[in-house]
């Protein structure tokens, strides 16, 4: 290499240093690219992830005390057991449920001629329920707040005995002396008794939950296992009930009187207080 070719290879990198020097300044002073990850507060995170469904199986005591009106009234009294099976949703402050719902009894006397009447029937019920001061259903000891339900019965009652009762009535007896009270004695036979209701049932409810399992198929998340428990205290208000009585009478005396069909039909009044307590399956 001779001296003119040295020269022009010095002059060339003394005018490529000063752009060299400027790119990796301006590299060096552009800021690394980061990825952006959404911050999520742990509510917002539990609230996408952690299960809302659930299975529950209930038993309710019913305490009935419903009256007809009229002279000879038809009474539901009594203790009856329900059995219930429904789905629902839970939220942090609320839930949701439905239910179908078996009746068992009551078995009391209907009518004051102590006709004893096995009922059974079959009905659903709706509720709602809401924590009270916003509190979280799931906080450690459990949460409690106020309920309200909405109910339908379909129950039928049959008395398969007979009964007598005692009835009085006003014979003529001559014109000086007036009337006269007499008794008539009569058997009452294959009473049935069917009893539909649509009743509000608000109440005030306990419930414990154990920690919320988040969505996913694997086998521990996929067991069933029993996510915690649901108490109810409150009363049935009818907004609407009736019934249909049918039966026979006869009359004892003579032997050979014919058995008359009767029928009744009318509505309920009262109230009825519940007790009922729920398990709460998580699938």
């Amino acid at each position: 290499m001779n001296l003119r070719e040295v020269m022009l290879v010095v002059i060339t990198c003394s005018f490529l240093a000063p752009s060299l020097d400027a790119t990796a300044q301006s590299t060096s002073d552009t800021p690394a690219i980061t990825p952006v990850i959404p911050d999520l507060s742990s509510e917002q995170t539990k609230e996408h992830q952690v299960r809302s469904s659930y299975w529950n199986l209930g038993l309710r005591i019913d305490h009935h005390r419903l009256t007809s009106d009229g002279y000879d009234p038809n009474v539901l009294s009594g203790n009856a057991t329900v059995l219930s099976i429904g789905r629902g949703h839970l939220s942090s402050r609320w839930f949701l449920s439905g239910a179908l719902e078996v009746i068992l009894g009551p078995y009391e006397a209907i009518r004051p001629e102590e006709i004893d009447t096995d009922f059974f029937g079959t009905g659903f019920n709706l509720l709602i329920g809401l924590s009270f001061n916003q509190m979280e259903l799931r906080q450690r000891g459990g949460g409690y707040g106020i309920a309200m339900g909405l109910s339908y019965w379909d129950m039928t009652g049959r008395s398969l005995r007979t009964n007598r009762g005692l009835s009085s009535m006003e014979l003529p007896m001559s014109p000086k002396s007036g009337l006269m009270t007499a008794d008539m004695t009569y058997e009452i036979s294959d009473y049935t008794m069917r009893i539909t209701a649509l009743t509000v049932d608000p109440s005030l409810f306990y419930i414990w939950l154990r920690d919320g399992r988040p969505e996913g198929n694997t086998p521990e998340l996929l067991t069933t296992r029993i996510e915690g428990f649901l108490l109810q205290f409150g009363v049935h208000i009818p907004l609407m009930s009736g019934f249909v009585a049918r039966f026979d009478t006869r009359q004892l005396k003579p032997d050979d009187s014919p058995t008359v069909p009767e029928r009744e039909s009318g509505s309920l009044k009262g109230l009825s207080l519940f007790l009922s307590a729920s398990a709460l399956f998580g699938i």
